[in-house]
């Protein structure tokens, strides 16, 4: 719509139906309802644990007991706007801005089947491995587990851990926005200078959902906190022992269960894990600059993007709802482009060779070179999930050694008997001074998963090309290309991470020996191609 003369203002509608998955045979789960009382509730002696609680959740199955066939429930509301201006300021300089929805397709975690498959995992003792199970090494699958579908109904998967989809799932939604300032420069050359950014929201992410207890009681099992891990681990006496449910799994064999299993929120099941949590979170944030010029025989264009990606996904500590929130894995503060499309001067309408006929025309004009340059910020450090992160970790690094440093490695490990000692490695490296604390078991996370201060290799890469057109008459033409992909050979360490184990001798290097595609760049590949085209 054209405002004004020199305002004009485009609007757009767009909306997607993405509807979650069926089944032909409805062999499918959806979702776990927490509130319902599990029947193995009344499996329970109560007469020999008088005390134990009421047992509650079970997976629930599509198409069953009144649930739709779907895996989840439709989300319709996906109506996706686009908005647009254009505002001339002059006659050289245009200011242009946009804003616009859009929805993503969801992974295929939709699709879980427990009940529907199975398989029979080992059992080689019931204390720990303190004890063997007699005649384990002669006969060590006395049984072996068929699926049941849903015939054993809430009780499904008892013992074990499993995942299961939030059944209310919303299609997750990016917002991308722009505000850009474009100059003409003379005749045949341009500037623009852009804000860029999005916002992600509803977006996928997961969480433990059936967690050792509440964050009070794992304190009490937290060395940090004054409170001991083996109050957790203590062994208690099993009341799921010889139930028919849990056949086949080690709660119906073993004569104790740990406190800490007995206090999840739902004892009669293993750890699992909520999928498809509408949690997450994502920003992206960017300054753009982008020059072009033409000439009348070579086209320019340069790029500098100055950006910052991050995201909230995961969670820190499960039982105060804490969530992760940082750097995005994919964030490179610089990127610069720098691209030229060059006609080579030579053969008809050019300024040598332009007098050539027949043959000897067809052979000297319609070259063309192509050179593409490009430079940009290595990803961010993975960090290690069980530690406290004490002190910056970074050093100089050196890309021309086979095994590249990134890390500090000064760990203290806090033990099983509460006392804290020097890693080995980090005792022959030479520590004064620490930046890790390896914790004990019953911690939540400290660090979010990226560190920016430690990136990986900045990348310095080429392509070019050189192609010709040649015209056989008024309706063929033959295309030639010759095109090479990283020009000098160059290797780039893009995605492989210092290793982040801290109870590990290699922590904080990385082997680039070890490394290859897709953790790194792919080597010079050349190739040549014919093409006609009429």
């Amino acid at each position: 719509w054209k405002v004004l003369p020199r305002l004009t203002v485009n609007f757009g509608m767009r909306i997607d139906l993405n509807s979650p998955p069926t089944e032909r045979f409805n062999r499918m789960n959806r979702g776990f309802d927490m509130t319902v009382v599990n029947p193995i509730d009344s499996l329970i002696d109560r007469t020999k644990f008088p005390g134990f609680p009421t047992l509650y959740g079970g997976l629930q199955f599509a198409g069953q007991n009144g649930l739709p066939r779907t895996a989840a429930s439709l989300y319709w509301k996906t109506f996706q706007p686009r908005l647009g201006m254009a505002l001339s300021l002059g006659h050289k300089m245009v200011l242009r801005g946009g804003w616009g929805r859009y929805y993503m397709n969801p992974n295929n975690d939709f699709q879980q089947t427990y009940g529907f498959s199975n398989s029979t995992g080992f059992s080689a003792s019931n204390d720990g491995n303190r004890t063997g199970i007699p005649n384990s090494i002669n006969d060590p699958f006395p049984t072996v587990l068929t699926p049941r579908g849903t015939a054993d109904g809430l009780a499904t998967y008892a013992g074990r851990g499993f995942n299961f989809v939030n059944s209310q799932f919303r299609i997750p939604h990016t917002d991308q926005f722009s505000v850009a300032l474009q100059r003409g420069l003379g005749s045949r050359a341009k500037l623009e200078i852009a804000y860029t950014g999005s916002r992600g929201r509803d977006l996928q992410t997961t969480k433990g959902f059936n967690e050792v207890g509440d964050s009070s009681f794992r304190d009490q099992c937290n060395f940090a906190l004054g409170g001991n891990p083996s109050y957790c681990d203590a062994g208690l006496t099993n009341p799921f022992k010889g139930l028919a449910p849990f056949f086949g799994t080690n709660f119906y064999t073993s004569n104790t269960e740990s406190r800490a299993q007995l206090l999840r929120p739902f004892p009669e099941f293993g750890a699992f894990t909520e999928y498809m949590l509408n949690t997450a979170a994502s920003w992206y944030n960017s300054v753009q600059a982008v020059f072009s010029a033409r000439t009348r025989n070579l086209n320019l264009n340069m790029n500098y993007t100055f950006s910052k990606n991050m995201g909230r996904n995961g969670y820190l500590d499960v039982p105060n709802n804490v969530m992760q929130q940082g750097l995005y894995q994919w964030d490179k503060p610089h990127r610069f482009v720098a691209s030229a499309i060059w006609q080579l001067p030579f053969g008809r309408g050019k300024r040598w060779l332009n007098g050539t006929h027949g043959l000897a025309s067809r052979l000297v004009s319609g070259w063309e070179s192509t050179v593409i340059f490009q430079m940009s910020s290595g990803g961010p450090w993975s960090l290690p999930g069980n530690v406290l992160y004490l002190k910056d970790a970074s050093r100089p690094l050196d890309w021309n050694q086979e095994k590249v440093q990134g890390v500090t490695p000064c760990v203290l490990r806090w033990n099983s008997n509460n006392t804290i000692t020097e890693q080995p490695f980090s005792a022959g490296y030479g520590c004064k001074d620490y930046n890790f604390l390896l914790m004990p078991t019953y911690n939540p996370r400290y660090t979010n998963y990226y560190d920016g201060h430690i990136r990986l290799q900045t990348v310095r890469m080429a392509d070019a090309s050189l192609n010709k057109m040649t015209r056989i008459n008024e309706r063929y033409n033959l295309q030639f290309r010759a095109e090479a992909f990283n020009v000098g050979n160059s290797f780039f360490v893009t995605q492989q991470q210092f290793a982040n184990n801290a109870d590990n001798a290699n922590f904080g290097y990385l082997l680039k020996s070890a490394v290859s595609a897709p953790n790194s760049n792919y080597p010079r590949q050349v190739q040549l191609a014919l093409k006609l085209i009429w």
